[in-house]
């Protein structure tokens, strides 16, 4: 009898999609859980979101740690950094730090601003209600960039 794999639920569910599609993105909750462990399993790239805090860095790194010591491909890590207030030594500080620790850390930056937060409040892309805004621009320049770095 073939061992149940309840890792690779995802991947198998996923595989049909696979040649439908150019990028299947999944948006996942920050925790590892066995979600977790199957979006590991069948990504083919990891996209990090991290805030400039020292909390989030360690989480980065535990992160990395827990792809590496249970065998995922840690090498398509893509880590960016979101409500970003340029303005603050220390998010400037963390970022420089990140940047230069861990591997694939993209340009692209989130700005703290409130077209990022009324996103909630208008349920859409913030292109979608303030098209020409920095926020807008942040999220174009960080797709653009993380699609140059995935498409093969």
């Amino acid at each position: 009898a073939e061992k149940k794999n309840p890792t690779a639920r995802l991947s198998k569910t996923l595989e049909p999609l696979r040649g439908e599609y150019d990028h299947i993105l999944l948006d996942c909750p920050p925790t590892i859980n066995l979600l977790a462990e199957n979006v590991f399993a069948a990504a083919d790239v990891i996209v990090v979101p991290l805030i400039p805090t020292t909390l989030s860095l360690m989480a980065h790194r535990q992160l990395l740690d827990f792809l590496a010591a249970n065998g995922y491909k840690n090498s398509r890590v893509y880590a960016f950094f979101s409500m970003v207030d340029g303005r603050k030594k220390m998010h400037r500080e963390l970022i420089a730090q990140a940047r230069g620790e861990y591997e694939h850390v993209l340009d692209a930056a989130i700005p703290y601003l409130s077209h990022v937060e009324q996103m909630g409040v208008y349920r859409a892309p913030v292109g979608v209600f303030a098209a020409s805004s920095p926020a807008a621009a942040a999220y174009d320049q960080l797709w653009q960039e993380l699609h140059t770095a995935i498409t093969p």
